[in-house]
């Protein structure tokens, strides 16, 4: 990826949130981890998410925090952990530090072994099996 690119670029206006990343946030895959950073004070700590094929919108709050280093110090840094997400299904989520809105997009992995079997062809018992194995 070119240096030049957008994505490297600040995002516009006031303490907008930079360094957006996600990770995966359960070793099953039913959750991520959206951080991001502030520079000029913390700014919203709630993380709004939905899935694709529903109009229904959730939230999520953030842990904020800083460090020094030296003479350095951090901008606000936001770990927000979402859970208990559907399995191969693609979610959207909005950050937002006013007057500033960014809106991303990730997708969760294929549900994997027993389970992905069981869902394929027992969707009822899947789903039964799947909240006794606390997925």
């Amino acid at each position: 990826m070119p240096f030049d690119s957008d994505v490297f670029s600040l995002p516009s206006g006031y303490n907008a949130p930079q360094q957006v990343h996600i990770t995966q946030g359960a070793h099953v895959g039913r959750s991520v981890i959206v951080s991001w950073v502030t520079q000029n004070e913390p700014g919203s700590e709630t993380v709004v998410y939905w899935a694709e094929s529903s109009h229904r919108k959730h939230n999520a709050t953030a842990m904020v925090t800083t460090y020094k280093y030296y003479n350095y110090t951090s901008g606000f840094i936001h770990h927000c952990t979402i859970k208990h997400l559907k399995f191969d299904t693609k979610y959207y989520y909005e950050i937002e530090t006013s007057p500033t809105v960014r809106r991303f997009w990730f997708m969760t992995p294929p549900a994997v072994g027993l389970i992905n079997k069981l869902c394929s062809h027992h969707l009822p018992y899947a789903a039964t099996i799947g909240s006794f194995l606390m997925l």
